[in-house]
């Protein structure tokens, strides 16, 4: 399937030239291409919070897109260039682990990309091998040339997960969104499989004073100032303050820990 789309995750931030040049690169070898930028604003080598960002939002595009991951993205003998497919998707970057978290549960095709050592050493593979690779893959073309298959990821890690013990599940913050709302690593099954129904108190040690008792479905929810728990579009547990800044207030940051105890 072709759309002709290619979107782009990047830490490469917004003052340099490095976005402009990868953009560059792409409609050289194709300017009818469609680019859409996820963002370039992840942490730089943050590769949890790119697996993050890119899985929230990869399947509101249609199948057949292509995704361009450039994040840490610098090669070595231990972190060859892939090409990755999964839900008819086609997803390239460097094999650091952001795909592997992102697809632990999903059947893919793993290939790695062949190139020579002068690219391999490239400090600029997004533009360099990545573009290329991109455009001909949203344009369908065949390409058996340029990747050979692999059976698995050569850096394949395994995300930090909930786990319930004693009456209290333990889960910890994994990403700070640009509302200051805090994510936990959480889902509303896992919640639903060890709370149910019954009460619960949410705690972060970092603010001990605070405990939320119930879930919401809208920020709304509460008056304005005050602290709301819900499932985000995204699926997890959301920290999070009515037009307010949670994690700064809270003094919640990354790694935080978030206790969700039976009453």
């Amino acid at each position: 399937m072709n759309n002709n789309i290619i979107t782009l995750i990047t830490d490469f931030g917004e003052n340099d030239f490095y976005v402009a040049a990868l953009k560059g690169a792409i409609f050289s070898k194709d300017p009818d291409v469609k680019v859409v930028d996820i963002t370039h604003n992840i942490h730089p080598f943050n590769i949890i919070e790119a697996a993050f960002v890119l899985n929230s939002v990869y399947m509101s595009f249609p199948e057949g897109t292509v995704h361009i991951i450039g994040v840490n993205a610098d090669a070595s003998h231990n972190t060859p260039y892939i090409v990755v497919k999964a839900r008819n998707h086609c997803f390239i970057g460097a094999d650091n682990g952001i795909l592997s978290l992102m697809f632990q549960d999903i059947p893919v095709e793993i290939f790695i990309i062949n190139t020579d050592k002068a690219l391999l050493s490239s400090p600029f593979p997004s533009r360099n091998i990545f573009a290329d690779i991109a455009v001909k893959a949203a344009n369908n073309a065949d390409l058996t040339p340029y990747i050979s298959r692999v059976d698995d990821f050569h850096t394949n890690l395994l995300a930090f997960k909930p786990y319930f013990d004693n009456g209290t599940i333990h889960g910890r913050v994994f990403y700070i969104d640009n509302f200051c709302n805090a994510i936990v690593n959480i889902t509303e099954e896992y919640f639903r499989k060890y709370v149910g129904s019954r009460p619960f108190a949410i705690q972060c040690p970092s603010s001990a004073r605070y405990k939320i008792t119930r879930i919401c479905t809208s920020y709304c929810d509460v008056p304005e100032g005050e602290i709301v728990a819900l499932f985000g579009s995204h699926g997890y547990l959301e920290i999070a303050m009515n037009k307010s800044h949670a994690s700064t207030l809270l003094n919640i940051k990354l790694d935080s820990i978030i206790t969700i105890t039976c009453l």
